[in-house]
């Protein structure tokens, strides 16, 4: 596991630990320090599972790989994006058709496949 990706890990795991412990934080507000958190923590699920989801529900409207579609960004870039909370309007920037159909509860899987095939990544998708 990359350097990065551990202390994101650590991170994530330490503003769990306070946000929980918080009296302060409402948490009937979802803001990207949430969702950042949540995206992180998906990372465990296996890459195949974002691949499957962009292949079964997303490449026909895509009209473009899930390859091509991680491809888009960097490993960096990814991680830009989804923490500034813009992973779902990057998502229908490059695949417009899915404005109708796309799932907010679809991201955190998109976006550990995005960030594992990015172009810097090495990694190459089987699809």
């Amino acid at each position: 596991m990359k350097l990065k990706n551990k202390l994101i890990i650590l991170l994530t795991i330490t503003l769990l630990f306070l946000s929980i412990n918080s009296k302060d934080l409402d948490m009937s507000k979802t803001t990207n320090a949430h969702k950042l958190i949540k995206i992180t923590r998906d990372n465990f699920s296996p890459p195949s599972k974002g691949e499957k989801l962009f292949v079964k529900k997303l490449q026909k409207y895509c009209e473009i790989s899930g390859g091509e579609f991680a491809l888009t960004y960097s490993q960096d870039e990814w991680e830009e994006i989804a923490e500034a909370g813009e992973f779902d309007n990057v998502t229908l920037e490059i695949c417009p058709k899915l404005k109708n159909i796309y799932q907010a509860k679809w991201t955190p899987t998109l976006y550990q496949f995005a960030y594992m095939y990015a172009s810097d990544s090495g990694n190459v998708p089987s699809s």
